[in-house]
């Protein structure tokens, strides 16, 4: 059945916190409602009619399921339970999202009318604590507790039919789990083109015009592509000095240079004038001059003339 809405079917053991995962996934999602199902039990602690459940006696709920009434209904721990068919298929045709909390039996047969819904079922962390919590309940006999656990176990082994399992260990965490598996259902291919038809729609007249240009912010439209032409003769006379062609004169400067770098480069390899080892040379000549400049000492007849004065004369002569 192709419908705008989603279906989610929530499934547990008695005592798995399936009911109070639900209601809080109904107070913090305002898309999702509830769909109250029909029981022949009744009220516990605080339930109200119409609230969590319609309570009738067997005889109404005979004549619901000669009418059709029931999408499915199922005996469960000696009482039956139904789900109306026409709440459910008004409220997903309109768009709406809906949940069913009901048994295993229940949420096969629903998956059997509507193949597109999702199917979650809720487990406890382990055997212990699921005795645990149906003992703090308070609400069933010795007897009853132990009925539960027993179909608990049969339960259990339906739980390969359901799409999704939550382990309700931490409350907070299993209500995220929750909120995510509906979440992700909204956003699936069949359930956003039901929900969004026009979206997908192709549009009648496409815009042909548009198809071969290039995508992107960054791309422009490229022109035909045409043959070079070549620059005439003395093109480039009018440009300033850098971006005109070398004349003749600049020609022969730069081969003057690559002669002299050349020849540079031929007597650094054989050891001539200008070669790194007389460069070192005569550097270290400066150096023993300069050393030998602050060791000198002037004769005792002759007049003392300034250290500085005493150094230039000796480098000089040094040099010359």
């Amino acid at each position: 059945m192709d419908h705008p809405g989603n279906l989610f079917v929530v499934a547990a053991p008695s005592g798995s916190g399936k009911s109070t995962l639900v209601n809080a996934l109904l107070e913090v999602d305002a898309g999702v409602a509830p769909s109250i199902s029909h029981t022949t039990r009744a009220p516990r602690g605080q339930e109200k009619d119409g609230r969590e459940y319609f309570f009738i006696s067997n005889e109404a709920f005979d004549a619901k399921i000669a009418a059709g009434d029931f999408l499915e209904w199922a005996l469960v721990h000696g009482n039956r339970y139904g789900t109306s068919r026409q709440a459910i298929e008004a409220r997903i045709a309109a768009g709406g999202d809906v949940v069913l909390e009901i048994d295993w039996q229940g949420a096969l047969q629903i998956q059997k009318l509507f193949p597109d819904a999702i199917l979650v079922f809720v487990l406890p962390p382990s055997w212990e604590e699921l005795r645990s919590r149906l003992t703090r309940r308070g609400e069933d006999a010795p007897d009853v507790i132990e009925l539960r656990l027993a179909n608990a176990r049969e339960e259990l082994a339906q739980a390969q039919h359901f799409d999704f399992v939550i382990i309700n260990e931490v409350f907070e965490r299993a209500l995220f789990d929750l909120k995510t598996i509906v979440h992700a259902q909204r956003l699936r291919y069949i359930a956003q083109k039901s929900a969004r038809a026009d979206t997908f729609k192709p549009s009648a007249s496409p815009d042909t015009s548009r198809r071969d240009r290039p995508h992107g912010p960054h791309h422009c439209r490229r022109l035909p592509r045409a043959d070079p032409q070549p620059f005439p003769a003395g093109a480039g006379r009018h440009l300033p000095r850098p971006h005109a062609e070398p004349g003749p004169h600049a020609q022969d400067r730069n081969a003057q240079q690559t002669r002299r770098d050349r020849a540079a480069r031929d007597r650094r390899r054989q050891g001539g004038p200008g070669n790194a080892q007389e460069s070192a040379l005569k550097v270290t000549e400066h150096r023993s001059t300069a050393a030998s400049a602050c060791r000198f000492q002037p004769s005792k007849g002759a007049p003392r003339a300034p250290f500085s004065l005493q150094l230039h004369k000796l480098v000089t002569a040094r040099l010359n």
